[in-house]
């Protein structure tokens, strides 16, 4: 049936979601035969630049690592740091010393045991 401006959509016409495009899917296909067949001879031909134009060969590997290696803008990185729960800059250092030493959630403790390497100080 063919689509007429104005008449709802069929259910279930069209692509489901996440599939991929049949042309796009081919010639990715294509690609990927062409690079495995030709490899050998890219590699000689890097291989050649390199020797001519560091810098030139540089550029096209990285350029090529954009398709294997995500960028660092590119990836969303989320704060992991720990935020003070209280205003610290409007305390004075006795009062920040005091809230070290209350353990109040954030603050650093000590940690307890022996230290690390399992050595213990003895005094005798």
């Amino acid at each position: 049936m063919k689509f007429q401006p104005g008449m709802p959509k069929p259910p279930n016409s069209g692509r489901k979601k996440g599939g991929t495009n049949k042309h796009v899917g081919d010639l990715r296909a294509i690609f990927k035969q062409f690079v495995e067949r030709n490899l050998p001879r890219m590699q000689m031909l890097f291989d050649e630049l390199a020797e001519k134009d560091q810098k030139a060969a540089a550029n096209i590997v990285l350029e090529m690592a954009d398709f294997c290696i995500p960028r660092l803008q590119r990836t969303e990185w989320a704060d992991v740091t720990e935020k003070p729960t209280e205003d610290t800059d409007a305390l004075s250092d006795a009062q920040l010393e005091a809230l070290a030493r209350s353990g109040s959630p954030g603050a650093a403790q000590p940690p307890e045991g022996p230290p690390l390497g399992g050595a213990v100080r003895r005094d005798n």
